[in-house]
């Protein structure tokens, strides 16, 4: 009722409809702003550990399309990393001894800077780990290296389990620097002999989210002050 000492109370400060549409309008909590790096496999070299085992492969080949655990099952629709097999025309157990030790493969012509504007870093990737690795002796890992001090950022270590999948790791955060990607696969001495096969490498490094967030109020804000502003031109006018 018009003149009610309720209508104070009863009628509390309420976002207006335009703003109220604004605001509906933001995008959800996400990582707007980010770098990305997506890797091929012929970026990848051995030159790290010095064998010719680790290579780009044509899906094709006899690699990927014999049967797990022999082969990756077909895992690969496009050429692919293998690491610690041949060039790819035989399976895994027809594909020799196994390496002891370290293979491992590195992309050194492409860093990966983490900065504290893009501090943190996702990883996603497709993969196949197969062969004989009884008692899981065998594992194989991803890394990130800094290339100054050389110090390592895992992003997996130790992966023992044989089969073929796809990784999504995401909010990695490494001190600030610039990284070099790499993939390692680590055989033990007389054991097993297993194979490690990666494509579709992509890495990003995103902003925080309560930056974000706060360019979302700004943006917010900014409708708000617009919206008052547009009022009192229209009262300019009116007088």
């Amino acid at each position: 009722m018009i003149g009610s000492p309720f209508r104070e109370i009863y009628a509390p400060p309420m976002v207006p409809r335009d703003d109220l549409a604004l605001l509906l309008a933001l995008p959800a909590p996400t990582h707007a702003l980010t770098t990305t790096y997506t890797f091929l496999p012929g970026e990848f070299s051995d030159d790290v550990s010095g064998t010719s085992f680790n290579n780009a492969v044509d899906p094709g080949a006899t690699l990927n399309t014999t049967a797990t655990p022999d082969g990756f099952g077909n895992r690969f629709a496009s050429t692919f990393v293998s690491i610690g097999h041949n060039n790819g025309s035989t399976a895994i157990t027809a594909g020799g001894s196994p390496r002891p030790g370290i293979s491992r493969v590195a992309a050194p012509s492409r860093q990966i800077a983490v900065t504290a504007a893009e501090p943190f870093v996702t990883l996603t990737f497709d993969y196949a780990f197969q062969g004989n690795n009884p008692g899981s002796v065998n594992s194989w890992s991803v890394v990130l290296q800094n290339v100054a001090t050389l110090n390592v950022q895992s992003f997996l270590s130790g992966q023992t389990a044989l089969m073929n999948g796809s990784v999504s790791i995401v909010d990695l955060a490494p001190p600030p620097g610039n990284y070099q990607l790499e993939f390692e696969l680590l055989e033990g001495n007389g054991c097993c002999n297993t194979a490690l096969g990666f494509n579709n490498v992509v890495v990003t490094t995103q902003v925080p989210y309560e930056l974000e967030a706060g360019a979302g109020l700004g943006v917010l804000a900014l409708g708000f002050g617009y919206r008052k502003w547009r009022k009192s031109r229209r009262l300019e006018v009116k007088d």
